[in-house]
């Protein structure tokens, strides 16, 4: 019996389905969001509620104005800016959480102890996560530390935490 000269096989990858084809990688949100949040700032110390409108700019990044409004007894502090977010890359499969960072420049206005309140430029840099609860609603949470370039009220920076934000998309 001679011997047989040798055969090559192989075959070309298939076209994927249309619903790998439409599958992303997980990233920032494709619709306009809004989160709102309620949690606290601390030097000084004070309850806090805020909000975000994030404008998708790209496939990973949102931009928009914020809005944070703190109070207590005798502390006001109001800040406004534009917010930059930037969602980090999941790895894996599992996308229920989409981490992300965050940073901005505006205006704070500070006041202390019912005196006129001080008001200046403000650099902001953060972090935060999104629970992927549903198409429309999730859930997060999100730090902020903001850099007080001119003292205001004798402060030269505050941290501001949300502790739950719900995101609404639309």
């Amino acid at each position: 019996m001679p011997w047989a000269a040798p055969s090559y096989m192989g075959s070309l990858p298939t076209a994927p389905d249309e619903a790998t084809a439409t599958a992303e990688e997980p990233g920032a949100p494709n619709d306009t969001t809004l989160p709102v949040g309620i949690g606290f700032t601390t030097g000084p110390s004070a309850l806090m509620v805020g909000g975000t409108l994030d404008f998708p700019i790209d496939k990973k990044i949102t931009f928009g104005p914020s809005l944070q409004y703190a109070f207590d007894d005798d502390v006001t502090v109001a800040s406004v800016s534009g917010q930059l977010k930037y969602f980090m890359p999941v790895m894996g499969d599992n996308s229920t959480f989409l981490p992300y960072f965050t940073g901005g420049i505006g205006v704070t206005s500070l006041d202390k102890e019912g005196r006129s309140g001080d008001s200046g430029a403000a650099i902001n840099i953060g972090a935060g996560v999104r629970y992927l609860t549903g198409e429309h609603y999730r859930l997060g949470t999100e730090a902020r530390l903001y850099l007080l370039p001119d003292e205001l009220g004798g402060e030269h920076a505050f941290f501001a935490v949300e502790l739950l934000q719900i995101v609404i998309s639309f």
